[in-house]
C-alpha cells in the first residue's frame, strides 16, 4: 500500500466492520460509491446563482433513497443555508438544516458527495474517526531499530509506505 491508498483501505475496513454489525444501509452505500439510487425524484432546479444543474441532478438522484427523499425540498426551503454550506471551506463539519440536522454518518457522506466532492477525503476521515478512532487515519510512529530487533531470518519485514 502507498500513502494515497491508506485512507481508502481504512474506509473499506471501517465499512466492512459496520456491515458486519448491520450498521450500513446497502442502498446508501451503493449510492455513495456509484451515484445510483433505486428511484429519482424530479424537482425543478431552484433559482440560484450557486446551484448548478449537475449538482441538482445528483441531489435528485440521491433523493431516490427513502431516508433522503425530501432533500430537494429542504434545499429549496433553506437555499441560503445550503449555499453557506456549499461555499464553506469545511462543509463536512457543517450542521445541516432540519430535517437533515441529525442524519447518519453515511447519509452525511452521501449529501457531501453531491454537494462538495472535493471535501470527501475530509468527510471520510471524520467517518473513520467516529467509528474506529484516530489511529486508523494517523500514521504510526516508525522505529526501524525496533522493527529490525523484532525480525528473524524466517520472518520478513513488510513496509506499507
Amino acid at each position: 500500500l502507498f500513502e494515497r491508498h491508506k485512507l481508502l483501505f481504512s474506509f473499506i475496513l471501517c465499512v466492512k466492520i459496520l456491515q458486519g454489525e448491520n450498521m450500513i444501509d446497502a442502498l446508501q452505500y451503493r449510492f455513495l460509491l456509484s451515484g445510483i439510487s433505486p428511484h429519482r425524484v424530479d424537482a425543478p432546479l431552484p433559482d440560484s446563482t450557486w446551484l448548478k444543474e449537475n449538482v441538482w441532478s445528483d441531489l435528485c438522484d440521491m433523493a431516490g433513497l427513502e431516508q433522503l427523499r425530501k432533500f430537494p425540498e429542504c434545499v429549496t426551503t433553506y437555499l441560503d443555508i445550503w449555499q453557506g454550506i456549499f461555499d464553506s471551506s469545511d462543509p463536512h463539519t457543517a450542521i445541516f438544516p432540519p430535517p437533515f440536522n441529525n442524519v447518519s454518518p453515511l447519509e452525511r457522506l452521501c449529501i457531501l458527495r453531491c454537494l462538495r466532492r472535493d471535501k470527501m477525503d475530509l468527510a471520510i476521515q471524520d467517518f473513520i474517526t467516529q467509528f474506529l478512532g484516530d489511529r486508523f487515519i494517523q500514521p504510526p510512529p516508525f522505529d526501524l531499530k525496533a522493527c529490525y530487533n523484532d525480525s528473524v531470518t524466517t520472518t520478513p519485514l513488510i513496509f506499507i509506505l
